[in-house]
């Protein structure tokens, strides 16, 4: 049981900007393709927004981030302009970040 209201299992930021979160759009997801499924919710100025508001990122550009804890500029997925995958996964093993966290 929750703590409070809050713990509720809701999608996690991260989630929402991969496109990873459940659609509000009632369709029934039996009848949708895995391709539709896991399309990109979000526009590129929403993307641009995480990766600029994350505070280990420099210097973003729509294909590239430089990390600010390791200085290592890291390629973006190339499906569409932001899209912050590479840039998760980095975060998430770099040992930089993860010594000062």
């Amino acid at each position: 049981m929750p703590a409070n209201d809050n713990d509720r299992s809701a999608p996690s930021d991260q989630a929402k900007y991969r496109g990873d979160a459940p659609s509000n759009s009632g369709a029934n997801t039996a009848d949708m393709s895995k391709r539709e499924r896991r399309k990109n919710v979000t526009d590129k100025e929403t993307r641009r927004g995480y990766l600029e508001a994350n505070r280990w990122t420099m210097d973003v550009t729509a294909k590239s981030v430089k990390c600010g804890a390791c200085g290592t500029t890291i390629r973006l997925d190339q499906r569409s302009e932001f899209f912050p995958f590479n840039w998760t996964k980095h975060e998430g093993r770099c040992k930089m970040i993860k010594k000062v966290s």
